[in-house]
């Protein structure tokens, strides 16, 4: 590149002019008759608020400049027309946050999935609790049964156990969700008892045991899965990326559900400390699968969670509805970056696979 390219940079009417003159010049020789599907593929921005993209030719010298003009990550475009590899070999895409533009990105295909747990690979229904009155209030709860199995330790009437509890929940949901931290069940249940006067372990062990086996027996299997998965990890690699208070329930379940012999790695927010959408469990996921984010797809129910935590690594997102009252509801209530697939059942995800490969 050029000193006075370079140089530039640093001036937003010439960066502009740059930014367009290498576009057009890489759309036209993307575009005279070379083959997208080995060339450079056009897609959306999937970065939080859309990314828009523009693109300058680069010298290990102008690294600098470009980064404080906004330069996110560099995008080594694999070609076979020389004439496009002389233009697009060395890319930077720059964030200019204009949904107008597009990206011009090489063509990845997707080599493993990374899913969620609950209502996604498989469904819990807390509805079915049973009811309890707390404060004059009829509510599906686990209370009831967590104070028969604990009162021996604390002695507490109904009432005043579900008021210290509820107290002990709030507070540290409060402190933990704030910073997207996990809760596990377990020092949940160490805390109240520090509260009411009855420390130790195995009051909290048994109200865990307690309160997981009661969330277990609400857990429904869709029957499809397992056979799905089968045909999955035959074309790509299986991870299960989960917010969940308690691992080991997790494994039980995915086990009971005869899928859990399909996953490899299995990453759990108990496990780790950390929340989607935070970007660290995200990270675990992608280490542990030893893929680069454009190469794993990430599927959730959630948007907020699944698909923007997946979105601000550059994952690919499908968000599932399938479980989801009214999704364009929760669409205009989302103001996150779109998901790149909607999807209404996990076994559309063998069609989104092709389309990643190019199969038919």
């Amino acid at each position: 590149m050029h000193e006075e390219r370079a140089g530039g940079l640093q001036d937003p009417p010439r960066l502009e002019q740059s930014r367009l003159e290498e576009r057009r010049e890489i759309g036209e020789a993307v575009g005279e008759g070379r083959d997208a599907d080995h060339a450079t593929l056009v897609a959306s921005s999937r970065e939080t608020g859309a990314v828009a993209a523009d693109f300058v030719l680069v010298h290990a010298q102008t690294h600098a400049a470009l980064r404080a003009a906004g330069v996110e990550r560099r995008v080594d475009v694999d070609q076979v027309d020389e004439g496009v590899r002389e233009l697009a070999q060395n890319l930077q895409v720059l964030a200019l946050y204009d949904p107008s533009h597009a990206v011009i990105l090489r063509r990845v295909a997707v080599r493993a999935l990374s899913i969620d747990l609950f209502d996604t690979l498989v469904d819990v229904h807390m509805d079915r609790l049973p009811s309890v009155e707390i404060g004059g209030r009829s509510t599906p709860s686990t209370y009831g049964l967590l104070h028969a199995a604990s009162v021996q330790w604390h002695g507490l009437e109904f009432e005043r156990f579900a008021a210290e509890l509820g107290a002990i929940d709030r507070e540290l949901r409060k402190a933990y969700y704030a910073e997207h931290r996990e809760l596990p069940t377990l020092a949940r249940f160490m805390a109240f008892g520090q509260r009411v006067g009855a420390p130790g372990l195995e009051m909290a062990e048994t109200l865990t045991r307690t309160h997981m086996a009661a969330i277990r027996e609400h857990v429904t299997f869709p029957a499809h899965h397992a056979p799905l998965l089968a045909r999955l990890r035959g074309r790509v690699r299986l991870a299960v990326c989960s917010n969940f208070s308690h691992g080991e329930t997790a494994r039980i379940l995915l086990r009971e559900a005869g899928l859990l012999e399909h996953f490899d790695p299995i990453v759990i927010s108990d496990e780790i400390g950390i929340r989607k959408p935070r970007a660290e469990i995200f990270e675990a996921v992608l280490e542990r699968l030893g893929a680069a984010p454009e190469e794993v797809l990430h599927i959730g129910d959630s948007l907020s969670a699944d698909v923007a935590g997946a979105a601000s690594l550059a994952m690919h997102t499908a968000w599932l509805t399938r479980r989801i009252s009214d999704p364009e509801a929760a669409l205009r209530q989302y103001a996150g970056p779109a998901p790149e697939h909607v999807i209404s059942d996990l076994a559309q995800l063998e069609s989104v696979l092709d389309a990643s490969t190019g199969c038919d």
